[in-house]
Formats: C-alpha cells, structure tokens, sequence
C-alpha cells in the first residue's frame, strides 16, 4: 500500500491517490481491469499484478480477498 499521483496510474491529474498492488493469477487480469478502482499494476510485473485504488470504489471485502489470494501466491 502506498501513495502515487494520479497521472503515474494512467488517471489524469496530479492529486495524490492511496493505491495497493496484488499478485493475482493472469487469466484473471483482464476481467479485474474492466471494474473500476483497478488498473495495470504500479511498478509490478503487469501481467500478474494488479493495483487497486483506496478510495472506497473497491469494496473492503473485495480488497480482502485479493489480499489473502495474493499472499498464497507470492
């Protein structure tokens, strides 16, 4: 979890946005991408890492089942 300007995530605007990257099984990337709230991973491997925006727009439970399914494949 960390910080970024928007405009480094692909989003227009340089306001400074909370975000968390996941590992994640790759089939799975281009599903992930169409929902809101998540984009190309932030300084991962982007075909097998996802980062998501905490700003409320993910879900906290969906944000804790990327995290759990994330720690069992790093």
């Amino acid at each position: 979890m960390g910080t970024v300007e928007k405009s480094k995530v692909g989003l227009k605007g340089d306001e400074i946005i909370e975000v968390a990257n996941f590992k994640i099984v790759p089939k799975e990337l281009p599903g992930l991408l169409k929902k809101p709230g998540y984009l190309p991973a932030y300084h991962m491997n982007k075909k097998s890492w996802v980062t998501v925006i905490l700003d409320g727009t993910v879900s906290l439970t969906e944000i804790k089942k990327l995290l759990d399914k994330s720690y069992t494949l790093a």
